[in-house]
């Protein structure tokens, strides 16, 4: 989504505050080819893939109502659409 709106910003010629960069969620690939290229949480969707598939087996193999959590690192990965702010 946030590359479409920065593309959108850019044929339309509006610019962005630098007070309000544009960044992405689940670093998705396009995000680091994308001009400028968008800073981005990388929510390690492939370990919340697993944990979320191995919930729901134990969930119907042991039909257990129990709720259990688990903590998935996350990493901010800064690119060129964040930049120092000097306030």
């Amino acid at each position: 989504m946030p590359t479409s709106i920065t593309n959108f910003l850019e044929y339309s010629s509006i610019i962005l505050s630098p007070y309000l960069p544009p960044a992405s969620f689940n670093n998705i690939p396009i995000s680091e080819f994308q001009s400028p290229s968008l800073s981005s949480v990388d929510i390690n969707s492939e370990k919340l893939g697993f944990y979320a598939t191995k919930l729901i087996i134990n969930r119907l193999e042991k039909q257990v109502n129990e709720k259990k959590s688990y903590i998935i690192d996350t990493k901010f990965i800064e690119r060129e659409s964040i930049k120092r702010i000097n306030l």
